[in-house]
């Protein structure tokens, strides 16, 4: 079968479903496992349909919406319209009003934008100052979570950098390469850089 007549194929179904978010049913794409057809009431029975109400935390519910669509193994154009579908009100109204918001994480920065938890100076720097590198965290894990945390409010991109740094549990003289980063994207890179240096430290530890 010619690959760009199946390429067109997929395209066109895809535009239909975007098209028809009323149906009660998406169905999954099959490789070679079952898998149900999810509706998006199951979606709803689990997450309530978030309003843009104050004492409703986006943040926990975009991550209780992230933990129950990775269940399902639903793909980012499934999340993208699952993610809208379960918008009302306030909620559903600023989105409407945003231009291009056509794949989950530019839907999800928006929502994390308007809605976000703010909080003043002082409570931020705290709560930056008390989070540590978790056992079961990668470096890189941390450390966006982190970032997200600085989205709450106005950090300089050289707090967080040394933020972060604070949180390492390790000695100063080996967490001596993270510093002197000139941007967030070379600190990355140095923490990529020490993540490897860490796991070969901890190899030749353990090597009787």
């Amino acid at each position: 079968m010619d690959s760009g007549s199946d390429s067109e194929n997929e395209n066109e179904q895809n535009r239909r479903s975007y098209e028809n978010l009323s149906e009660e049913s998406v169905q999954l794409p099959v490789h070679n496992v079952y898998q149900p057809n999810i509706s998006f009431n199951d979606i709803e029975s689990i997450i309530m349909p978030f309003d843009g109400d104050s004492h409703q935390s986006i943040e926990k519910r975009i991550e209780l919406f992230e933990d129950v669509v990775n269940i399902f193994n639903l793909s980012d154009w499934h999340k993208l319209v699952f993610g809208k579908r379960s918008l009302k009100d306030k909620a559903k109204l600023y989105i409407q009003s945003e231009t291009s918001v056509n794949y989950w994480e530019k839907l999800k920065d928006l929502l994390l934008s308007e809605f976000g938890y703010s909080c003043n100076s002082a409570e931020l720097h705290e709560m930056l100052s008390k989070r540590k590198l978790k056992d079961d965290e990668s470096l890189e894990e941390y450390f966006l979570k982190m970032k997200q945390l600085c989205n709450r409010g106005n950090v300089e991109d050289t707090a967080l950098i040394q933020y972060v740094i604070n949180g390492i549990p390790d000695s100063s003289s080996r967490k001596n390469i993270l510093y002197g980063c000139q941007n967030l994207s070379e600190f990355k890179q140095k923490l990529r850089v020490y993540e490897k240096m860490r796991s070969d430290y901890d190899k030749d530890y353990f090597v009787f």
